[in-house]
């Protein structure tokens, strides 16, 4: 009776990927003729058609693209943007995360409702507001702008305030027992257990910001400050139908992300159901 269920579910898997199979495909096909596409030059771009292999490969695009502008600037400004943001949410999120899981105060449901309505709110409603800020701070064109704005975004306190609901109140109990202080029992006992949790924040925050366009756009309107996205949108060969060219572009700005999410899928994954299974 076992192996007949054992027989009937691997049937069942077969099949499920038999039938997956063509999804696949045609999901990871664009991406591999985006790559595939920078090997070529202009010409074989359109005569080759949809072919993944190159018939004569080449690293002239990338030489020209790589050559065309400061691209290690812009990889850098990116970096720099998106690790500042990373570290700002590893300090404050938790804080946030915490008093509003584990402590009681004033208004507490009222600011946790009034944080969650942030998240509902589009970004280009608030731009020019933003803009006029910006500005009359003399932030244009430098790192505040596209730092602090995100050092604790909702979604971040939001996912950790989930997860500290669920670690046991008899641990702080414990720690308040043995004279530990507020910032010790944060400190020593609450943010040791946030590992999990820290992952899925960390990677998340890193690519959004790493990928994010429209607002270093608007408030970066130096070339020294672009970040990569901004940098690539600039790049003349992207504006004109030099097409290998514009795969480099798109290639170069998707290959960080992409190994990013190949080595730790499993905490992108969980970071987008933790907060559908918990609270």
């Amino acid at each position: 009776m076992e192996k007949a269920n054992r027989l009937s579910e691997n049937a069942r898997s077969y099949i499920l990927t038999f039938i997956l199979l063509p999804f696949l495909v045609i999901m990871i096909y664009p991406f591999l003729y985006m790559v595939s596409s920078t090997f070529k030059d202009q010409v074989s771009v359109i005569t080759e058609g949809f072919n993944l292999i190159p018939k004569n490969p080449s690293l002239k695009a990338y030489r020209i693209v790589l050559s065309t502008q400061p691209f290690l600037k812009y990889f850098l400004n990116s970096l720099i943007v998106s690790l500042a943001v990373v570290a700002g949410n590893m300090v404050f999120s938790p804080m946030a995360g915490y008093a509003f899981a584990k402590k009681s105060f004033p208004g507490k449901k009222f600011f946790f409702i009034l944080l969650l309505s942030t998240m509902m709110i589009p970004v280009y409603l608030i731009l020019i507001p933003i803009y006029r800020t910006f500005i009359a701070l003399e932030w244009m064109n430098t790192y505040q702008a596209l730092i602090i704005p995100f050092l604790a975004a909702p979604i971040s306190i939001f996912l950790m305030r989930q997860y500290i609901m669920g670690l046991p109140d008899e641990i702080i109990q414990a720690a308040k027992i043995d004279g530990a202080s507020e910032i010790g029992i944060f400190v020593r006992i609450i943010y040791p257990l946030l590992g999990p949790c820290m992952a899925v924040l960390v990677i998340n925050t890193f690519l959004n910001i790493w990928n994010s366009f429209l607002w270093p756009l608007l408030f970066t309107t130096e070339s020294n400050m672009w970040t990569l996205m901004v940098g690539l949108y600039n790049y003349g060969g992207y504006k004109q139908q030099v097409f290998n060219e514009r795969m480099v572009c798109a290639t170069l700005a998707a290959l960080p992300t992409t190994i990013v999410f190949l080595f730790f899928q499993k905490y992108i994954i969980s970071g987008l159901t933790s907060g559908a299974i918990k609270g």
